[in-house]
C-alpha cells in the first residue's frame, strides 16, 4: 500500500482540474520513465490498480508492479 498524504492528495485533485480530466473515474497513473523517471498519465483504472481517491474522485492509479 502506497501512503499518500493530504498535500499530495489536494495536488493531484488540482492537477486533474487543469488538465481538464472531469470524469472522476479517471487519474493519474504512475509510470516508469526514461532516465529512472516517473510520470503521471491520464487513465482509467484497471484490475490490479492500487486506486487512491480524493473528495469522491480517482486521482491517482498504481500498478500492482509499480506500488
Amino acid at each position: 500500500m502506497v501512503a499518500v498524504t493530504d498535500r499530495a492528495r489536494e495536488r493531484l485533485l488540482q492537477m486533474k482540474s487543469w488538465a481538464r480530466m472531469n470524469q472522476p473515474e479517471l487519474g493519474f497513473r504512475l509510470t516508469p520513465a526514461a532516465h529512472d523517471r516517473w510520470g503521471l498519465v491520464p487513465d482509467e483504472p484497471s484490475e490490479n490498480d492500487e486506486v487512491v481517491e480524493h473528495a469522491g474522485s480517482t486521482i491517482l492509479l498504481i500498478d500492482a508492479d509499480v506500488a
